[in-house]
């Protein structure tokens, strides 16, 4: 190493610093100021890594440029011929997104350039082309979207942007979900159905987070929960944040949670929705809802290991029944929420308690209030196996003009399992009215787990639905 008027030259250069590694054949710069590294570059922090040929850092505003640069985040790898990174995001040319591990590749996006800005977090792809099992499927000319929003189904799961479905209600529908960019903090998803018996359907929802607590994982391609006043370099060396706790369920089926998993550590959010007959499963029959819009205010609370959820919502609905008569009135509602923490029973067995309450208004001074306590066991295995059975009580007062506010069975039972065996994942959930002494709904899901996609089929009595989707797993919360 050479030290010359506050500039350091090396070869064979390391650097260990906290939790970033920097591995180079040469360097030559000074900190603070800039430096460049040439020859087998090496960043690596946790479990990410990223290597190149030459590696220029301005350590004044946290800039880095790096050439031919390669990333590997099991089971992806991205490559780009240019990468450089800034406050204001992240630009790269010959972007290439592919499967890391070895097979077919299932999916691969390449682009011909890019921008990812870091305040409205909106990636712009220019001349775009997916590929699908080495086929490709389309090209782009120009692609824009916001990352790590729109594209995600129930339960923050990632999905191809093209589904189908067969109900008894709509018949054989091709569905089409798009995210919509609209700025920093801000989701929107757009998804729209061509039916064979019902016509049209779509849905437009769009939300803005007013605040969000800290969370997340911190990465080298932005600064994400970085402490507010932190130097560039901080931000660059800072460890990353832990992240969220894996799921025990792979939430292929289309049944509403037994027990309404936990959100964002913290979230104060605004929401609006617009719907045109969107299909809506209920005991006794199938209804098309549309909302006209819809604005909502919600909120997620952490307690503890449990949680406070609280949410009011106003707009005006229409109900279409399969006798094609419709139902309009406004509706109000508000939902308050709250989570025990698990309770551990024995071994993996733990003991879930919620309460919430719902109260609804509507035109004329007609009023719907529900109490609800549900009590569940629950059992993660591992390996994306689990079992779980509970009762869900209610208790119901004042009448509903809307089929789907109705509440299905005032002692519910219900009974979910999966059992994943080898590259196939199946999941079954039964539903019981404990009064009735009857099983009211059922579904079961099959997976094909690949090394990035993961096609699903579902079929549910209620509605005599099948669903088929793609999911990629790797790309979800």
């Amino acid at each position: 190493m050479r030290w010359e008027r506050g500039r350091t030259q090396a070869r064979d250069f390391k650097l260990d610093w906290g939790t970033l590694s920097v591995r180079s054949g040469s360097v030559d710069g000074s900190i603070p100021g800039d430096f460049r590294a040439a020859g087998g570059i090496v960043l690596r922090r946790e479990d990410e890594e990223i290597r190149g040929d030459n590696l220029f850092v301005n350590a004044k505003d946290g800039t880095f440029q790096i050439d031919r640069a390669e990333s590997v985040l099991l089971p992806f790898r991205l490559s780009a011929a240019q990468l450089e990174r800034s406050t204001q995001g992240v630009r790269f040319t010959s972007l290439r997104l592919d499967q890391a591990l070895p097979g077919r590749s299932e999916l691969a996006l390449a682009a011909r350039a890019g921008r990812l800005d870091a305040q409205s977090g909106r990636l712009t792809l220019q001349g775009a082309t997916l590929s699908v099992l080495g086929a490709r499927i389309a090209t782009i000319p120009r692609l824009t979207f916001a990352v790590g929003t729109g594209a995600r189904g129930s339960g923050g799961r990632m999905e191809m942007p093209v589904s189908f479905r067969q109900s008894r209600t709509s018949g054989f529908a091709t569905g089409l979900r798009l995210p919509v960019p609209l700025g920093a903090n801000t989701a929107a998803l757009a998804v729209w159905e061509s039916t064979t018996t019902r016509g049209e359907q779509w849905a437009f929802d769009a939300e803005r987070a007013l605040y969000r607590g800290a969370g997340g994982r911190r990465s080298f391609f932005a600064d994400g929960d970085a402490p507010r006043g932190a130097s560039p370099l901080d931000r660059l060396l800072a460890p990353p944040a832990p992240s969220r706790l894996p799921v025990a369920y792979a939430d292929i089926l289309t049944l509403p949670d037994l027990i309404v998993p936990p959100g964002d550590p913290l979230l104060f959010r605004v929401a609006a929705s617009a719907h045109r007959r969107r299909e809506f499963a209920r005991r006794g029959a199938v209804v098309l809802v549309s909302r006209l819009p819809e604005v909502r205010l919600d909120g997620h609370i952490p307690l503890g290991n449990g949680f406070a959820d609280v949410r009011w919502s106003a707009g005006d609905y229409r109900e279409e029944n399969v006798l094609r008569s419709v139902t309009s009135s406004p509706r109000t509602q508000v939902v308050a929420r709250v989570a025990a923490p698990p309770l551990p029973i024995a071994g993996p067995v733990r003991l879930q308690l919620q309460g919430s309450g719902l109260l609804h208004r509507y035109s004329e001074n007609r009023r719907y209030d529900v109490g609800e306590a549900r009590i569940a066991l629950d059992a993660p295995l591992g390996n994306r196996n689990a079992i779980a059975a509970g009762v869900i009580v209610r208790k119901e007062s004042g009448l509903t003009p809307f089929l789907f506010d109705r509440v299905e069975a005032g002692t519910e039972g219900q009974v979910r399992g999966q059992i994943s065996i080898g590259s196939v994942i199946t999941a079954v959930a039964v539903r019981f009215d404990l009064r009735q002494h009857r099983i009211f709904d059922r579904e079961i899901g099959i997976g094909w787990k690949g090394r990035i996609l993961e096609p699903r089929l579902t079929y549910r009595t209620l509605g005599s639905q099948i669903g088929f989707t793609v999911a990629v797993p790797a790309l979800s919360l």
